[in-house]
């Protein structure tokens, strides 16, 4: 017998025995149109080109997320499908369009609910922006809608609609708290829906889509449906590789860390070893001492989840807490006592265990948030921590900064340049270097008070306080090379030199100012009547106010932009809403009245004056301003923040 033949053999004994043991599943291709039976008598028919329909008794959906990829319907080469017992998935693969590989996955759960993931693939080593259009038709009239709402952020997810069949159809393309919503588009009194969402896959990469589908009792019972679902529990049955890309679910999930899944018992607490074998009992572990990178750590085993080993020479563990928070080291004891049901207790050499966890009691872990101070370090792990009390020294290119802890919201130091980004309070971001060679930091989840020492260079990001999506949102703003952005109102006075004269200019009246072309001296500014003029600032350096009160000299040609929504008005607009203001005090009601239908009149350009004005007012007067001030608002365009939030880490 030659080599080959003996380890082809070989192979084919290996694989067999795995297929008997259910480690290894093989899909079954099935001829579509496939049909599952849902709990109200109907069935769901899926066809060929990926479409969904209801048959049967009363079937509410004609066609639910039927899907445009780039305007295209996708096509099939033979009407076939696979079909896998395990997972009880149907998966069908289209023909690719422009180096974009599409799979489509349909789950039928006992509820009702259908779960569709679209998942894409580019093959090209470029980034693609894929428009994605989804469609839902009912069979029978509408009597009512609404768009389903996330309840942690603005947006929709969904659409449900009351219909002539006594049940609500119900749609949802979105999870709760994901920051890519879809655009929900639905004309009243229609039966059809429609859903787009702009997705971007990168070169090599894969990104994914989740979509429900199904009938609820009513358009409020599909509310609550939505309020109360949880990502985490709607996905558990989704192989980790494909949950890490999914693009419009929110949240990390408390399932997994990495591609290693979290080892949860229900009744019992659990250890794996490495050959697989499992030991239930009770782990008789009153605190788990951790030798770290920095710093000997004590952690309570009321706040441990779950331990993995990690490495196959010289493994060390990683300790995940009930919320996320993931400490590595080496275990100062070599041993895991655990109880079993007879009552004998073992003591389980720590190089055997795989991973262990404790029982859960039938509840699941918490989503983690992680929207407290909190630690991220280069290796993966992440600690919540007290916030620092000390000053944050950051060295920047318009000069070094002493910066409290409480006007700092995050501090990024795993970026692609190598430099640091620190995330003010005020919606500011810029970049420079920390000077702080070690943080000492304390943890708020471990036993002791005593505070442990970072290196810098093992810190990924440190954030001391959560970063609102609205952070600086109708602020002005002063953009800067290097895509530094600071939250600032330019005040003083500004010479232009313009083709035809100096100009003098109070910088608080300007509503914007650009480069049109990049490498010039020359700005355009625009001031707050919509006057243009084109030239150049004779003035060397802006003077920035940053939050607290620090302020840095910017560099006139280190500006790319000023953007101020609502800049002061001339100074005799100024004296005219100043009058006004002064007799909102006025004992006469109707010249109370008569002033602020005055202010109102002139529109939200009045708005800076107000809000400069409000702090020296009276009760009484302070109350009716804000009320102008909230009815003028109503005329704006909606304000949006010009920071971006650094992405989460994984």
């Amino acid at each position: 017998m030659t080599l080959e033949t003996f380890m082809n053999k070989k192979l084919l004994s290996l694989v067999a025995a795995a297929v008997l043991t259910g480690s290894i599943v093989f899909a079954e291709t099935i001829q579509l149109p496939y049909q599952a039976a849902d709990d109200n008598g109907n069935q769901w028919v899926v066809y060929y080109q990926g479409q969904l329909q209801q048959q049967g008794n009363q079937p509410v959906f004609s066609q639910a997320g039927m899907i445009n990829v780039n305007g295209k319907q996708p096509q099939q080469q033979n009407q076939q499908a696979n079909y896998d017992e395990k997972t009880k998935t149907v998966s069908m693969v289209f023909r690719p369009q422009n180096n974009l590989k599409h799979e489509r996955q349909f789950r039928f759960s006992d509820d009702g609910i259908v779960r569709i993931i679209d998942i894409f693939e580019n093959t090209s080593d470029k980034p693609q922006s894929v428009n994605l259009q989804y469609t839902t038709n009912t069979n029978y009239g509408v009597n009512g809608a609404d768009t389903l709402t996330d309840p942690k952020k603005k947006g929709d997810l969904g659409w449900a609609a009351d219909t002539g069949a006594g049940r609500a159809a119900m749609s949802v393309w979105g999870g709760k708290g994901s920051k890519l919503l879809p655009t929900v588009r639905y004309n009243p009194g229609n039966n059809q829906v429609m859903a787009s969402v702009s997705l971007s896959v990168g070169g090599k990469q894969k990104s994914a889509i989740v979509h429900w589908h199904g009938t609820m009792d009513n358009i409020d019972a599909a509310k609550t449906w939505v309020g109360q679902s949880r990502e985490s529990r709607l996905l558990s049955d989704v192989p980790v590789e494909l949950r890490k890309v999914i693009a419009n679910v929110s949240g990390t999930s408390a399932g997994s860390i990495g591609d290693r899944e979290l080892l949860r018992g229900d009744r019992t607490d659990i250890i794996e070893l490495r050959g697989g074998d499992q030991i239930r009992g009770d782990l008789k572990v009153e605190v788990y001492k951790l030798n770290t990178a920095y710093g000997k750590v004590e952690l309570p085993a009321a706040k441990v989840a779950s331990l993995l080993s990690v490495g196959d020479f010289r493994a060390r563990q990683l300790l995940v807490t009930q919320d996320g928070e993931i400490f590595g080291g080496d275990l100062e004891t070599q041993t895991i006592p655990i109880q079993l049901s007879s009552g004998q207790t073992t003591q389980v050499p720590l190089s055997q265990i795989s991973r262990l966890g404790y029982r859960t009691g039938g509840a699941e872990l918490p989503e983690w948030t992680f929207d407290k101070p909190m630690v991220f370090l280069r290796s993966g792990e992440r600690c919540a921590i007290t916030a620092p009390d000390k000053p944050i020294d950051f060295v920047t290119r318009y000069g070094a900064l002493s910066l409290k802890p409480q006007q700092v919201a995050i501090v990024n130091l795993k970026t692609e340049s190598g430099v640091h980004e620190i995330y003010l309070s005020d919606g500011s971001r810029m970049s420079g270097i920390i000077s702080n060679p070690q943080w000492a930091l304390k943890l708020s989840s471990t036993s002791g008070d005593a505070p442990v020492q970072f290196a810098l260079a093992a810190l990924a990001r440190v954030q001391i306080a959560p970063l609102a999506e609205d952070v600086g949102a109708g602020k002005a703003t002063l953009s800067l090379m290097g895509d530094d952005i600071i939250a600032t109102r330019l005040e003083g006075e500004l010479s232009l030199q313009t083709t035809f004269d100096t100009l003098k200019i109070n910088a608080a009246e300007i509503r914007s100012m650009a480069r049109p072309d990049e490498g010039l001296p020359d700005v355009q500014i625009t001031m707050f009547d919509q006057s243009t003029f084109r030239g150049t600032l004779q003035t060397q350096s802006l003077k920035a106010k940053l939050v607290g009160g620090l302020s840095i000299d910017v560099p006139v040609a280190a500006v790319r932009g000023y953007d101020n929504p609502q800049p002061f008005p001339a100074a005799s607009v100024v004296t005219q809403v100043k009058e006004h203001i002064a007799k909102l005090a006025a004992e006469d009601w109707k010249d109370r009245e008569s002033a602020e239908a005055a202010i109102l009149a002139m529109g939200p350009i009045a708005i800076s004056v107000l809000d400069e004005s409000l702090a020296s007012q009276n009760a009484d007067v302070k109350q009716r301003m804000g009320g102008i001030i909230k009815r003028l608002k109503k005329d704006l365009p909606p304000a949006e923040s010009k920071l971006v939030a650094p992405e989460p880490i994984q």
